[in-house]
């Protein structure tokens, strides 16, 4: 779902960003934010349907011209200069150019606490494999001596 998103909410004194809670338990904390600034020179030009899964999901703001936005989930919407535009993971989408302008996206890359406990978990699983590997090691070594033993004790008779 695109969803208009009020600029003034982007006007925040420096002492009222500092006291935004980073709860990491909030999707997409923002640990980490990427700009990607695309110019569109003349009306016509798309940028490809694409989308992008709850670690790296954006917004986008219009800083001039006109497009039209194109998601799987509302069809398409008119954006124009001073529109900042939040798309939600696994949400295709695309702009298309009606007049020349610029605009931003803001990655918002981070880790969403469900995204995280997942990769926390096959971390676990692959180390506990590694640990039943380690475990039965020097059984392994111990018979591959016996082995060893045995067929020296083979070849010197």
């Amino acid at each position: 779902m695109t969803q208009f998103v009020d600029p003034s909410l982007f006007r925040l004194s420096p002492d009222a960003m500092a006291a935004l809670p980073n709860d990491p338990s909030v999707l997409n904390a923002m640990p980490l934010t990427v700009g990607i600034l695309y110019t569109f020179q003349q009306a016509g030009i798309v940028l490809p349907t694409h989308d992008h899964t709850d670690d790296n999901i954006h917004f986008t703001v219009v800083l001039s011209g006109q497009f039209t936005v194109t998601t799987q989930n509302e069809g398409n919407t008119t954006a124009n200069a001073g529109d900042i535009l939040n798309f939600l993971p696994d949400d295709p989408h695309s702009f298309t150019c009606v007049q020349p302008g610029q605009i931003l996206n803001v990655q918002k890359i981070g880790t969403s606490l469900s995204s995280l406990s997942s990769k926390i978990t096959a971390l676990q699983t692959a180390l506990n494999e590694v640990n039943s590997t380690l475990t039965s090691l020097p059984a392994m070594v111990t018979a591959v001596q016996a082995d060893i033993t045995a067929l020296n004790s083979t070849t010197t008779n």
